[in-house]
């Protein structure tokens, strides 16, 4: 069953939901736990010249499978096999990249695999007979693997790309989240900060920022920071409990700044006994919003109500938005579009600043409900669908279509009209890549009031005629006593300050071993016969005098 607010849409509500009885994952003709979907971005072009749908799904009798997905103009939808793709064990999650040339999946070994599809086996294939595989004639597509990702030392529950592809994040049973190179398939930085399993991952639409959720309790988000040859992402906050006041910022409020305090309050999130595998927030396709399932609120009587929560990126510390479900929510998407604003009277003041209206999606163990970013209440919502917990959502390239995948081995398809939701608008161009910060790593770093959206279009390489001189510290022994330049010698070519390599290797040597000794400077009084000598020279420990040094 559904319901709808039909105010909301543009033309008649045609919103169709659908169950589909086929068998999705299965083993020894029983069905399997699906536990991911998600569609690509490349479509499939039919013979007649109409496109339809590809979508992946992941599941518990080891394997991915392709299909092919057909809208109708009724808001309807049908099935069809593609392909299927082994693993050793069951599979948690899978994701196709940005472009939908690439596929990852992971495992339960701890095991991320990427596939690519192979035309020109395809092609050689139907040629000999119409048969891709021989083990398995029924397959219509050919994806083989170009990488196997290994670091996880436990079970990987969720994956997530980059804007641009060029970086994969993942998250795992053994506490911690990966980021890795698309360029040679290896880990670029490793995050332990969750004490127990990360169950959700996300990146940003702008590339700058994380967010990993964890059983722990806990979510974090991470940015990304420049450094001058490298960068990574470092944590910006952790979300784990409410804040209360205290009676202290109630004095405060009287007049007493200096008693203004907060108090830990009840956890934002549910415990581990509260949800199933995954904890799967989101970002909007803007960058700007991000959400967080399996929140929690407890009231002054300790009564226990579920929320999501929808946060500003730009200040991830305090929810901007509550949402209540009947049960923990398990899974948060945003469609990938953007909509045209509904007319005013119709909508609350949430975001203001927003020039356009962006949906989402928010999947509890029963039931599916969809928001906007111009109202509090759901516009509709999807339920009794399943008889097993709902584990992921799906959207579609174009929002017509969104999926939902269930621990009961089936999938349902949630067909809408062509303006159903609204009038499709154009995402700003704001998107700054991976790829991009990288290029922009060798290059100076501009003024901090320069916004990181900027740096990377007005940063400009150094002229190739002023290289850069770094100056090393050299020590003087107290009885090498510096000279006027006046009365400077041949001799004092022979002085360590004219040998910046030497110096430079004892440098970098002693700081290898771990721990230079700390030098304090002392000041050096002029005498009368033109040389000068340290103020403490009887001293039976003599300071050492550094020396700039150009190398």
């Amino acid at each position: 069953r559904y319901s709808c607010n039909a105010n909301f849409f543009e033309s008649s509500p045609a919103m169709k939901a659908k169950t589909h009885q086929i068998s999705w994952h299965y083993d020894a003709d029983e069905p399997k736990p699906v536990f991911a979907a998600d569609f690509s971005a490349e479509p499939i072009v039919n013979e007649d010249g109409t496109t339809a749908l590809r979508l992946a799904t992941a599941g518990a009798d080891r394997t991915v499978k392709l299909w092919k997905i057909i809208e109708s103009g009724d808001c309807d939808t049908s099935v069809s096999f593609l392909a299927e793709l082994r693993h050793q064990s069951s599979v948690n999650c899978v994701r196709f990249s940005p472009d939908g040339t690439l596929l990852a999946s992971a495992d339960d070994d701890g095991l991320i695999m990427l596939w690519q599809r192979d035309l020109q086996h395809e092609t050689t294939a139907n040629s000999a007979g119409n048969m891709v595989m021989e083990e398995a004639p029924d397959q219509i597509e050919h994806w083989r693997t170009v990488a196997r990702l290994r670091r996880h030392q436990n079970d990987v529950y969720d994956l997530c790309w980059s804007p641009d592809g060029s970086r994969l994040l993942s998250g795992s049973v053994d506490n911690t989240a990966i980021v890795w190179s698309m360029a040679n398939h290896s880990p670029v930085q490793v995050i332990k900060d969750h004490k127990s399993y990360v169950q959700g991952v996300a990146w940003s639409g702008r590339g700058q920022q994380l967010l990993t959720m964890s059983a722990d309790r806990t979510a974090r988000v991470y940015n990304l920071k420049l450094k001058k040859k490298s960068s990574a992402f470092a944590l910006e906050t952790c979300l784990a409990s409410h804040e209360v006041p205290s009676e202290a910022s109630d004095l405060a409020q009287a007049g007493d700044a200096s008693t203004s305090k907060t108090k830990r309050g009840p956890k934002l999130f549910v415990d581990v006994t509260k949800t199933t595998f995954f904890r799967r927030g989101a970002y909007s396709p803007d960058g700007s919003l991000f959400l967080t399932p399996a929140g929690q609120r407890v009231d002054s009587e300790d009564r226990v109500t579920y929320h999501a929560y929808l946060f500003r990126r730009s200040y991830p510390s305090k929810p901007v938005l509550q949402l209540p479900t009947e049960e923990v929510a398990i899974v948060a998407k945003f469609a990938p579009v953007v909509f045209a604003l509904r007319p005013q009277e119709e909508t609350e003041d949430l975001f203001s600043n927003l020039p356009y209206r962006m949906i989402y999606a928010i999947g509890t163990s029963t039931s599916v409900l969809l928001y906007d970013t111009q109202q509090s209440a759901p516009f509709a919502i999807m339920a009794n669908l399943h008889l097993a917990p709902i584990s992921d959502l799906a959207w579609s390239k174009d929002a017509r279509t969104l999926a939902i995948t269930s621990e009961d081995g089936f999938c349902s398809l949630i067909g809408f009209g062509p303006t159903e939701l609204g009038t499709q608008v154009e995402l700003p161009k704001e998107t700054e890549t991976m790829a991009a910060v990288d290029n922009q790593s060798d290059q100076p770093t501009p003024s901090k009031a320069t916004a990181v959206s900027n740096r990377i279009a007005t940063a400009t390489p150094e002229s190739p005629g002023k290289a850069k001189r770094r100056v090393i510290p050299v020590h003087i022994s107290p009885k090498t006593q510096a000279r006027p330049a006046s009365e400077a010698t041949p001799d004092s070519a022979k002085s360590p300050v004219s040998k910046p390599t030497e110096s430079s290797a004892t440098t970098e040597s002693s700081a290898a071993k771990g721990s230079p000794k700390r030098i304090t400077p002392r000041r050096v009084v002029p005498q009368p016969t033109g040389q000068s000598v340290t103020e403490t020279e009887t001293d039976a420990k003599k300071p050492r005098r550094i020396v700039p040094s150009a190398v």
